[in-house]
């Protein structure tokens, strides 16, 4: 009876290792999907204040040289 326990408990801690393990691969995996959306969105955000900034200075340089002009 004993053995069979220990064989039931041996056989479900070998079961959860290996499945331990099949999943920490595919963890890394999404990890790294994951970390490169991350950088990617970082990009697309400064990207687009690049823009605003650059459009808020077309404006301020034409509403200065528009009071300029007066």
């Amino acid at each position: 009876m004993l053995e069979a326990i220990i064989s039931v408990v041996g056989a479900a801690f070998i079961g959860c290792f290996g499945w331990l393990f099949i999943n920490h691969s595919n963890l890394s995996a999404r990890v790294a999907v994951l970390d490169q959306k991350d950088t990617d969105l970082n990009t697309l955000i400064n990207s687009r204040f690049d823009e605003v900034d650059r459009r808020l200075g077309r404006i301020e340089n034409a509403m200065n040289g528009a009071l300029k002009g007066h």
